[in-house]
């Protein structure tokens, strides 16, 4: 196509055509030697000005998921500190008898506390990370939200079962 005709129904026009028809003075050439970041990996085509992502409802969505998380964190170490009484408040709502492996428990319960802030640094960690490279974060917060109940539930659930009158306690004439 020369410079001098409009372009046919399905060509395209050039961008110096585009310019040119729409009034706008011609752009600066630029060369690839010129601009040795321009791959796509390294333009900011994801973020905008500042480095913040284009995605502002996921970030605020990461924030709250994150901080509902360190909330429920710092809320639940008491709990898991005094995880043999807590126990035993469960067997007394059973009738159960009383709760034996106290040791067992206590130390479940500072390995509950100390899993839980592990998994909640690593998914605060990895979902800044993500959050910086412009990506959607707020899957990362939940993720981390559910390994982190899986986990404190089979460490509550071993701590449970680490009586060995648990289990006769569950008799379900007792329950019905």
């Amino acid at each position: 196509m020369s410079s001098n005709q409009r372009p046919q129904y399905g060509e395209y026009a050039t961008p110096e055509e585009q310019r040119r028809a729409m009034g706008l003075p011609e752009a600066p050439a630029v060369h690839a030697s010129s601009t040795p970041d321009a791959s796509p990996d390294h333009t900011d085509a994801h973020r905008t000005e500042g480095g913040a992502a284009k995605h502002p409802v996921d970030r605020v969505v990461t924030f709250i998921l994150l901080a509902f998380g360190l909330f429920t964190v710092l809320n639940s170490i008491p709990g898991y500190l005094a995880l043999p009484e807590v126990l035993q408040g469960v067997y007394d709502s059973l009738g159960a008898g009383s709760y034996a492996a106290v040791e067992t428990a206590a130390s479940l319960g500072v390995t509950a506390v100390v899993v839980q802030g592990v998994l909640w640094i690593a998914t605060a960690w990895l979902a800044f990370a993500s959050l910086k490279r412009g990506r959607i974060s707020w899957w990362i917060a939940v993720v981390g939200g559910a390994v982190n109940f899986v986990a404190v539930m089979v460490i509550v659930s071993v701590a449970l079962f680490a009586d060995p009158g648990f289990i006769d306690s569950l008799d379900t004439s007792r329950l019905g």
